[in-house]
């Protein structure tokens, strides 16, 4: 039993001198002005944050930390905006460097008046990823959320429907990517977003070779065509986990017709799953002749 006991206690050191991410709920006080609101008061705010460090210290903060409310006095210099995540840092400064912000949401608050016109836009993923051998991305990338809240002091022009995200540039990846920002440019001028960090992840996994026989068509002729000869040989690259339901009937084939008497048809996929990559087929030119049904 006393081996257990001493087990246990070396488990436990080992487990919060290492470094962990966690999540918690802080509450946050936001004086706001009468510039801004009808009445005077206070708006309460729960903001999710993830922290980053030793087990040691996240434990100090969370479990010893004090109950009053951070507050947030918000002025003219605000502009409608504030920023949370410069609150949650002051309250992190006596940890010094032991603790680290990884994502706040939200990371700002819009002001009521001051910014009278919001929108919801979507966000879309920009990734520039190479994979090392036998790895690949196996399906598309996802952005969380997936669309973003938008607010400007003026109209905000309908043209604006979607936001990409900054670029996520990796190498030689065989893992999981994920974490991107909000393009700098937000920051810039009247439109203000809800937050600017935010999750992409691009799923990767170990790739392996598929072959299939793919049947020959042509949607340029209306006339029953034979060509020589009637399937082509694919071979590409899946994700391991959709090798078992990747089929021919995925795929399809078109033969490009020669317009200049010849008998020679070039052949292109035209449809594949969105899992397959690197395809090559043979033949890339088939025969084929009118034949009568």
């Amino acid at each position: 039993m006393i081996c257990f006991f001493i087990a246990s206690g070396i488990w436990v050191v080992n487990t919060l001198n290492k470094e962990h991410i966690t999540e918690t709920g802080i509450k946050i006080r936001l004086n706001v002005p009468l510039a801004f609101k009808k009445e005077a008061g206070k708006a309460d705010i729960i903001a999710t944050v993830q922290l980053k460090g030793r087990g040691f210290d996240l434990a100090n903060f969370l479990l010893f930390r004090s109950e009053e409310e951070i507050i947030i006095n918000s002025g003219s210099k605000s502009q409608g905006k504030v920023s949370i995540l410069n609150a949650i840092e002051r309250l992190l400064k006596p940890f010094g460097n032991k603790i680290t912000v990884e994502n706040v949401n939200p990371e700002y608050i819009t002001l009521p008046n001051g910014m009278a016109y919001s929108k919801k836009v979507a966000l879309i993923p920009t990734y520039s990823i190479s994979y090392r051998k036998m790895f690949m991305q196996s399906g598309p990338a996802v952005a969380y959320p997936d669309s973003i809240l938008v607010s400007s002091s003026s109209p905000i022009s309908p043209s604006l429907t979607s936001i990409k995200t900054q670029p996520i540039k990796q190498a030689n990846t065989d893992r999981p990517v994920f974490r991107s920002t909000l393009p700098d440019i937000l920051n810039d001028g009247n439109l203000i977003p809800e937050q600017t960090k935010l999750w992409v992840y691009v799923p990767v996994e170990i790739g392996t070779e598929i072959n299939l026989n793919v049947p020959i068509s042509s949607q340029e002729s209306n006339r029953y065509l034979k060509f020589i000869p009637s399937y082509v040989s694919i071979s590409c690259r899946v994700p391991i986990s959709r090798f078992e339901e990747t089929s021919s009937s995925m795929f399809k084939v078109d033969a490009q017709l020669n317009r200049n008497g010849s008998s020679k048809a070039i052949i292109r996929v035209i449809e594949k799953p969105f899992w397959a990559d690197h395809l090559k087929w043979t033949p890339a030119v088939v025969d084929y002749f009118h034949q009568n049904p």
